[in-house]
């Protein structure tokens, strides 16, 4: 009879564990995230994650679940998906890494930037030799070349090195 009680104690036991496993279980392989920029400028810090699989109901995110991380309780509704595969060596790789913005005026400053009527920078100049400057679109595409005469007169051409025009300064 002791026997007998004993196993239907862990029968028992392990009814409720595998009935607790199978309701709330996480992904064990947790894949760090390194922190990135997004697309609107908005920094998102270092996290771990799940590795990617064929179903939610593993994620931290998924009700139910809790991230061991940051003890936080999942709020996503589970689906109908049964977890087929595990990805043992998955390491993950951004498919696309955005540099933070960084002002031009300081990431070039070799450039002299030119402003429109509304204060926004249009295109910029850049020095080719002692006389001769191309004039850039934000594209970096070569528009005009200005060329500095010997009397200090502007002479325009296109990038065909076609004159157009001679700006005369006068004192």
């Amino acid at each position: 009879m002791k026997a007998l009680f004993k196993k239907i104690i862990l029968f028992f036991f392990l009814a409720i564990f595998f009935c607790l496993s199978s309701i709330a279980q996480t992904n064990s392989n947790h894949v760090k995230v390194k922190g990135y920029y997004r697309a609107n400028g908005t920094y998102v810090q270092p996290h771990y994650r799940t590795a990617p699989n064929s179903t939610i109901n593993d994620n931290f995110s998924t009700v139910g679940n809790t991230n061991p991380h940051t003890g936080k309780p999942g709020w996503i509704n589970r689906d109908n998906n049964y977890n087929t595969l595990y990805y043992t060596d998955y390491t993950y790789s951004p498919k696309t890494y955005k540099e933070p913005y960084i002002n031009p005026k300081i990431k070039y400053p070799d450039r002299i930037y030119v402003e429109d009527e509304y204060g926004n920078d249009t295109t910029y100049l850049k020095m080719l030799d002692k006389r001769t400057f191309g004039i850039y679109d934000l594209k970096d595409e070569l528009i005009l070349f200005l060329v500095i005469n010997h009397r200090g007169d502007w002479r325009i051409f296109d990038t065909d090195g076609i004159y157009i025009k001679t700006i005369f300064l006068t004192e």
